[in-house]
């Protein structure tokens, strides 16, 4: 896809998820940069003209009706002004607050366990081989037993490309996610949200992100983790 046709698409809908707009950002880092930003002004804008309407605004609009033209007149001015400080104001906050900003890697691994429940109900055990056979393309790999593997399938976190590993603990289901070492990333040691809680941390070959329900301990899955990967 050529770059001029990304960027029309995305400026169409910023909150796209067309297959062929993820390849392409998952393989420029330009036009992922470029879709971050565009999402990031695009929702910016909303919040910005998102203004409640007063609740005495009927009472008022009634009780000016009954002016007389010239006040009407007057009203008219008021609008008109009123009006052109609202586009200066959407202006404004867009230059103001143009600091484009990315979702870190811990809130962006619990938002796809939120939409990815089938990742659990259809899950098979699965040989550490088999895992070590996939994180090699990060350069990364398990040394060592971290518990009873159901699955290991890729998918993204945002616009980055991830290993989703679920595991057995004593406690239920915990998923380990994989991400290519990025030491500029923003990869926060503990998280939480809604019904889930993790813990990060950055191997020599790859981010981690061990993340389970609110109800489970997942210290010493990721004590295992962490283990495996330094060892390799």
């Amino acid at each position: 896809m050529g770059e001029l046709e990304f960027r029309r698409r995305i400026y169409e809908d910023p909150d796209s998820r067309d297959e062929d707009l993820l390849q392409e950002a998952e393989s420029n880092e330009s036009s992922q940069k470029f879709w971050q930003e565009t999402r990031a002004l695009n929702e910016k804008i909303k919040s910005a003209v998102d203004i409640p309407v007063p609740s005495d605004l009927a009472d008022k609009l009634i009780l000016q009706s009954t002016f007389q033209d010239l006040a009407r007149q007057k009203k008219r001015s008021r609008v008109h002004l009123a009006m052109a400080a609202s586009v200066a104001f959407v202006i404004g906050m867009t230059f103001t607050m143009w600091s484009p900003t990315q979702q870190d890697l811990g809130h962006a691994a619990i938002a796809h366990m939120n939409h990815s429940p089938a990742e659990f109900t259809q899950a098979s055990e699965v040989s550490i081989e088999e895992v070590n056979d996939k994180l090699s393309s990060m350069g990364a790999q398990l040394i060592g037993d971290i518990g009873r593997i159901y699955s290991a399938n890729f998918c993204r976190l945002d616009f980055v490309k991830s290993l989703h590993v679920v595991v057995d603990t004593d406690d239920g289901p915990v998923s380990v996610f994989f991400t290519p070492y990025d030491k500029d990333s923003a990869l926060p040691e503990r998280f939480s949200e809604d019904s889930y809680t993790g813990e990060g941390f950055r191997s020599q070959r790859a981010n981690v992100m061990v993340v389970g329900d609110k109800n489970t301990d997942i210290t010493e899955i990721t004590k295992k983790v962490k283990a495996s990967m330094n060892r390799a």
